[in-house]
């Protein structure tokens, strides 16, 4: 489960959809918040559900950004800059989603 993997290794990010198996994502992303404070890696949403009622609420459980699928990697590179300052770490995070088949 998504809390128990953050919590066995340090993640800079998370992508989250709010649809999962067991708890919904809103509710893994409220956990992780609850569980590591200000250590809590950035989780961003990546889902279909596309009102900003959905978009609101997954801000409010302390996610960072939220994207709606599909995503095209226009849209993951402006995510990543607004998260992450260095243009080589952001590439190095957006090489690696597309190697995993993420976007």
């Amino acid at each position: 489960n998504a809390v128990s993997a953050v919590a066995s290794k340090r993640y800079v990010i998370v992508l989250m959809d709010m649809q999962l198996p067991v708890l919904d994502g809103v509710m893994v992303c409220k956990q992780i918040m609850a569980e590591h404070g200000s250590n809590s890696p950035k989780v961003v949403f990546v889902t279909a559900h596309a009102l900003s009622s959905y978009r609101d609420e997954c801000l409010d459980a302390g996610a960072t950004q939220f994207l709606t699928k599909p995503c095209s990697l226009k849209s993951v590179d402006e995510c990543f800059l607004k998260l992450f300052a260095d243009p080589a770490r952001r590439r190095d995070s957006i090489s690696s989603m597309v190697m995993h088949g993420f976007v």
